[in-house]
């Protein structure tokens, strides 16, 4: 019985081992692989749309509006607390995290050990360079080509808006 259970006891210990080697492996590939970097070009680029788009909807919503200074900064600041709360992207190295739990029990030790040798290579690095610079010129294409759909859904729905207002009899 004290046999099993020390048994027990190694094998659970090899694992967490093993687990810990293996996440470290990814870990070690996925920055390699420059997924750290890329991540993080994408992160601030979505950020940095986001506002814009945010920014540019206000302005065009709040123009309609006969609202005083005082309470056009009030709006402005519940948007932009709006904008803050809604976007919580994760950080680089938390995606990470996330990717190496799981990725890792598709490879074997020495499969990641094979992928880290090839990355660190010089054609590893090139290529990791070359996707970063096809992402980044990707990213930008997709976000030009779905402005314009973006920009008519906006006007529509900000027209939609200052119709309701328009119409409501609500009392002020």
């Amino acid at each position: 019985m004290k046999k099993c259970i020390i048994l027990g006891i190694l094998l659970s210990a090899s694992i967490n081992i093993f687990a810990n080697d293996q996440t470290d492996k990814v870990k070690i590939l996925m920055e390699a692989m420059g997924y750290l970097d890329t991540w993080t070009q994408q992160i601030e680029a979505g950020k940095n749309y986001n506002q814009k788009l945010g920014k540019d909807m206000m302005a065009k919503l709040m123009s309609s509006q006969n609202l005083s200074e005082e309470y056009m900064d009030s709006v402005q600041i519940a948007f932009d607390e709006f904008i803050e709360n809604a976007v919580s992207f994760k950080s680089a190295e938390d995606m990470v995290e996330i990717w190496s739990e799981i990725y890792a029990p598709n490879f074997t030790g020495d499969e990641l050990d094979l992928l880290i040798a090839f990355y660190t290579s010089p054609i590893g690095k090139k290529e990791v360079k070359v996707s970063q610079e096809t992402s980044a010129k990707f990213t930008s294409k997709l976000q030009e080509e779905g402005r314009g759909a973006m920009e008519k859904a906006t006007n529509k729905y900000i027209s939609d808006l200052q119709s309701i207002i328009k119409s409501c009899a609500c009392p002020k």
